[in-house]
Formats: structure tokens, sequence, C-alpha cells
């Protein structure tokens, strides 16, 4: 399943696999200028190319190497002749086939591996210039791209919304509060963020400052909870009322738990120090 709706000059497309005619999960890609971000689930990729012959991509630009972001790579580079670009953190994990839980099997299917360049510090386009901002947290590999003369942020997987309540074992909260203020310190008239989950949030601002604020706070209160003596599940258990369903759909690996314990590791290290 593929949509398709646009805004000024970007393309946005959402993509999922299709269960029973509803899809299982959105994921995002954004096209503009010639320049295509992510390329979705490999479940999707042949859509993905037959949209794009109309819109044929001079380069692919990866935000990180989930198997949700880079489906598409080997074929549409094959396809079109284009390039594909990523952090250097990203390109040996893009390059070789990962090890997906069986959920990641079922939602996105195994990416094929392909061969992307180093990213450069800024990307040119006919019309535009897009900054390449390190933005680790989500993954160690993460970056944004950003346009300061239209206040484009396409941040990938790292600002989801104004709330984050399960993440992966290995997101790392302190990088990723690091990573949304140093964009929010990049000086633009406007801020609209592209997420990778299929959201545009408009007033970026308002948005990040919700998720920093929200972030500050639990932090605060996991914080009180640890110092009391209580463990990461009585932590959830106090401050959520219980965990997430998706933590069983996931294998664990998408939990409350998760981001109470990357909280406390954060709490520990600054102890140490």
């Amino acid at each position: 399943m593929l949509l398709s709706e646009k805004f000024e000059d970007v393309i946005h497309l959402r993509m999922s696999r299709e269960h029973n005619g509803q899809p299982l999960y959105w994921t995002s890609a954004f096209f503009v200028d010639g320049i295509l971000i992510d390329t979705g689930p490999s479940y999707t990729a042949q859509e993905l190319k037959d949209f794009l012959i109309t819109h044929p991509p001079k380069m692919i630009v990866n935000t990180h190497y989930h198997e949700d972001h880079i489906g598409g790579n080997h074929l549409l580079s094959e396809t079109f002749g284009c390039p594909i670009y990523a952090s250097q953190n990203a390109i040996p994990l893009i390059a070789t086939r990962p090890r997906l839980h069986p959920y990641q099997e079922l939602v996105w299917g195994y990416p094929e591996p392909s061969c992307p360049l180093p990213l450069s510090e800024e990307i040119e386009t006919g019309k535009y210039t897009f900054l390449v901002v390190p933005t680790p947290g989500h993954s160690v590999d993460h970056i944004t791209l950003v346009e300061k003369e239209r206040g484009w942020f396409f941040t990938g997987d790292l600002i989801p919304g104004e709330r984050v309540k399960t993440i992966r074992r290995e997101e790392k909260i302190e990088e990723i509060i690091s990573s949304i203020a140093k964009l929010r310190k990049i000086k633009t008239q406007r801020m609209i963020l592209f997420s990778g989950t299929g959201r545009i949030f408009f007033d970026g601002r308002k948005t990040t400052d919700m998720l920093l604020s929200y972030l500050s706070d639990l932090k605060d209160k996991v914080a009180d909870c640890y110092y009391s003596g209580l463990r990461p599940a009585e932590i959830v258990e106090r401050l959520f009322g219980g965990e997430d369903p998706r933590r069983i759909l996931t294998q664990d690996q998408f939990s409350i738990e998760n981001l109470v314990q990357s909280i406390i590791e954060a709490i520990e290290s600054k102890s140490l120090s």
C-alpha cells in the first residue's frame, strides 16, 4: 500500500504492507528536488518504484539503517541508476543482511543489502541546500536533513511525536535529547518536521519543546523512583500503570522498561563520572 500527498515541493510517500486490506504499520519516504529520503520497507519497494517512474530520483539518502527505511534501496538504485548515501556509521550496517525479529520480518521484511556512499556535510540540488546533521539516539548512525531556507527538517525516527512511551533496547534517551536540542538551535524562520513515522509537524518548535519537556519531567520522576530503591519493572508500574502490549508483540524489543532503563543508565553514568 502506498499513498502520496504533496506539501510545497515535498512529496510525502506513506507505505505499509497490507493484511486483509489493512495497513500493518505506516512508514514514510520523502521526495524533493531529485532526492529520495529513505525508501521504506522491502514489501513496498515495487510500489515505490512504480510511483517514481514519473519522478525518477537522482540520489537516495538514508536517515538510518533500520529495515523500514532502506528496504527499497537496492531495487530503486538498480532501476534508476542513482547513488545511495548514508552516514559513515550506517554504511556497513546497510551493506549486510540484518538479523530481524519475527515481527520485523512480518511487517517490513528483509532489505536486500546495498552499498551507500558516505554523506558530506551538505547536499546541493538544483533548488535547495540540505545540511546533514548527525542526530544519534534512535540509532547510532541516525542523521537529519535540514533545508534552512524553507525550514524543512527530515528527522527520520528521531522525533515520533510530543511524547514517547516505548523505545528499542539500543536507543539512548540522553543522545535523543541532545540531538533534538541540536536541531532546536538551528536558526530558521519556521521548523516543519517530516517524520519517518508518517506524521508532519507543522509547528516543529512546539513539538520539540513539548517532547523535551516531557522527557525532562520523566527523567526526574524515574530518578526519584530509582533513588528510592525501585527496580525498573516497579518504576514502569508506578509511573505508567504497567507495561505496553508492544513488548510482547516485539519480543521485548520495544517496551516502556527499555525507556526507563535508558534513563537509569544515564543516571548511573553521571554518578560515576
